[in-house]
């Protein structure tokens, strides 16, 4: 399976001492793992938190099967005693290896690059479907790779957009798979089973197209202060967008034109009520709204 891929805005995937000396590809897996963790519960399967307590590992003295011990996320991208089943070589547009050097703040804009996925095991028609769909979500809706979230805390310069991408095309997407075949390919039984409430569910995310908050408006909707430093609402919603103290990881906002927004709450009930308050006290118009839900209906 091959995607063509053309950067939008730098892109940062990690490297040593905080800078970054290259492409890695390893950063790239981590953000299409978490955005095929958040589709298959979408479709109403489990997917385990690989950086928690109760992530999946293969023990082969087991005599369970290995999709008996291991979530469908951890199936296809590996885990404790199980190899991930490809391999992401990146390629440039003439498919010699990538060899551009990125800049201070990552790879530039406007870079085009080919993932080639290698198979390195058998993988299911619906994995690669899910693989693909991760892919294409995070292009039209998301973002892949670090430094991603404009930051809304304290009087400080707001990063820079990181992270947006557009698919210039594709080959080897299976063509015979539908969204309903995968469904019950998750739900047959088959994978372990492991959810948890505040894991991102697909179905539980609002995006929003051709409009952004900057950071005193972000700051307003998690309920803090201008400076982000005191808060001072304790709505249900806004204490779920907040998370952990310090800068939020459930929204993330864009300004690259035409801008972008996107965020999750852990249930239906509070997705609506966020919607609701960005409607109503922060400008966002209706018609540039669309939850995780309508997303799904659409693959």
């Amino acid at each position: 399976m091959d995607i063509t891929l053309k950067t939008l805005t730098p892109l940062w995937t990690g490297g040593v001492d905080g800078t970054m000396d290259r492409l890695h590809e390893t950063g790239l897996i981590g953000s299409l793992r978490w955005w095929y963790e958040v589709i298959v519960r979408g479709l109403g399967g489990y997917a385990c938190d690989p950086t928690g307590d109760n992530h999946c590992e293969y023990d082969p003295q087991k005599p369970a099967p290995p999709e008996k011990q291991l979530c469908a996320a951890c199936y296809l991208f590996g885990c404790t005693g199980w190899q991930r089943k490809f391999k992401l070589i990146i390629l440039d547009e003439s498919r010699n290896l990538f060899s551009i050097q990125p800049k201070k703040d990552g790879l530039a804009e406007n870079i085009m690059m080919v993932w080639q996925f290698i198979q390195l095991r058998p993988i299911d028609d619906e994995e690669k479907w899910l693989l693909y769909q991760a892919v294409h979500i995070a292009s039209n809706y998301g973002v892949i790779g670090g430094r991603t979230p404009r930051k809304p805390q304290g009087n400080k310069k707001v990063g820079g957009d990181s992270g947006l991408f557009t698919i210039e095309n594709e080959s080897g997407i299976p063509q015979e798979i539908d969204k309903e075949r995968v469904m019950k390919w998750l739900k047959i039984g088959q994978f372990r089973r492991v959810t948890h409430e505040e894991w991102p569910d697909l179905r539980w995310f609002f995006f929003i197209q051709k409009q952004h908050l900057k950071r005193k408006k972000i700051n307003e909707l998690l309920g803090l202060s201008e400076d982000g430093k005191k808060q001072i609402s304790h709505n249900g919603f806004q204490k779920a967008l907040r998370g952990k103290i310090g800068v939020s990881k459930k929204i993330f906002s864009f300004e690259k034109p035409p801008g972008r927004m996107w965020g999750y709450l852990p249930n239906q009930i509070l997705r609506e009520r966020t919607i609701s308050y960005l409607r109503e006290n922060l400008g966002i118009q209706a018609e540039n709204i669309k939850n995780g839900q309508e997303v799904l209906h659409e693959l």
